[in-house]
Order: C-alpha cells, then structure tokens, then sequence
C-alpha cells in the first residue's frame, strides 16, 4: 500500500470514546461506527472510495469489486466451484 493512500485512509477515520467508555472507530465521511478499525478501512474502500478496483483474475472472469475483503469472498466463489474450498 502506498503512504499516499495510507494517509488518505488514515484521515478519514477517528478514534472515540462512546457514552459506555468503549472505543470505536469512526468514519469522518458519514458518521458510522465500527469497533475495529480494519472494518472502518474496508468500509471506507468500498463506499466512499469507488475509484479503486479490484479485478479478479481467474481464468476468463471480469468481475471488478470496491474492496479487497469483497474481491477475497469472489475468489473464494471460483475455488469453491473448483472443489478447492475446504
């Protein structure tokens, strides 16, 4: 991942503390909250920064996804077709 890109995610998240004394993150963009922080990301990636692609590059298929964890979850559909899922 390159610094500029960290950055940028790194700007639009914050750490609070909730009523219960909890922390959460939370998106600078649209307010909502998520406990860990790499949810924050994956939620940032796929919402508000749709510019990213994702391909998959399985065989002949031309599927394009907004995140990682989403292009991760379509692979998984090709290995379980495959017989490779366990």
């Amino acid at each position: 991942m390159c610094l500029e890109y960290r950055d940028f995610i790194n700007g639009q998240m914050s750490r609070e503390l909730g009523d219960d004394g909890a922390h959460f993150w939370c998106c600078l963009n649209c307010g909502k909250q998520f406990k860990l922080k790499h949810h924050l990301k994956n939620h940032i990636e796929a919402l508000h920064l749709q510019h990213m692609e994702y391909r998959c590059r399985v065989g002949a298929c031309t599927k394009v996804c907004y995140s990682q964890p989403a292009l991760r979850m379509h692979v998984r559909s090709h290995e379980k077709a495959a017989g490779l899922y366990y």
